[in-house]
């Protein structure tokens, strides 16, 4: 997607969903590749919008979700709005 269709799903998808109408100011970019090296798994759900998917498999112990989180943090890229 180009950059403005993503604003643009940010602002249809989750400002006007969003109970204050808060804007939304950035976002974290990651690739699936990075998502499945986590041993995680990539699970479309269309709602509230088509290409939506959510990230499943965490382990039930934190501290293991921890450990994934920060790697995934460290692979995510952060995309302020200008």
């Amino acid at each position: 997607m180009a950059e403005s269709e993503i604003w643009q799903v940010g602002d249809e998808f989750v400002t006007k969903l969003h109970p204050e109408h808060r804007p939304v100011l950035g976002r974290a970019d990651i690739s699936a590749r990075e998502v499945l090296a986590a041993d995680l798994r990539i699970v479309p759900v269309p709602d509230p919008h088509p290409r939506h998917a959510d990230i499943e498999g965490w382990p039930s112990e934190d501290e293991q979700v921890e450990m994934k989180l920060a790697y995934l943090s460290s692979k995510a890229r952060l995309v302020v709005r200008s």
